[in-house]
């Protein structure tokens, strides 16, 4: 087994990275980070640095997960997370505009939300929301 199947198979079985999600948002967000391993795998030089790169998804993952989680509930909650996704996102070397991440986190609903965060955690365009 190669190391990038290994960390998405601990992606998947870590039931953490996503409990605050319905099924359907955290199948998106597992699929994006499905597809950040494959990034890592074929930029990390060694094992330690896969491993550092990894570590810093699944943290991004898990906050990602309790932010979009979070929406509809009360909006300062949801703001908390700011700053852990902005760290977060630097240690994978993306670096996500605070307006980029404020518009990510005030989405109508959580699959808008981890659409617009995994998407401004790829460099990508945010979809328009649902």
């Amino acid at each position: 087994m190669s190391r990038a199947d290994d960390a998405i198979m601990r992606l998947y079985e870590d039931g953490s990275l996503r409990e605050d999600l319905i099924d359907e948002e955290g199948a998106a967000l597992l699929t994006w980070a499905e597809s950040e391993i494959a990034r890592i795998d074929a930029s990390a030089p060694d094992d330690a640095a896969f491993q550092a790169g990894i570590d810093a998804l699944f943290k991004l993952t898990g906050d990602i997960n309790h932010a979009a989680g979070s929406i509809g509930q009360l909006r300062a909650h949801s703001v908390d997370y700011a700053p852990k996704i902005s760290t977060d996102a630097e240690a994978l070397g993306y670096t996500v505009e605070p307006a980029t991440l404020e518009a990510a986190l005030a989405q109508p609903d959580p699959m808008s939300a981890v659409r617009a965060l995994t998407a401004a955690n790829t460099g990508e365009a945010a979809p328009a929301s649902a």
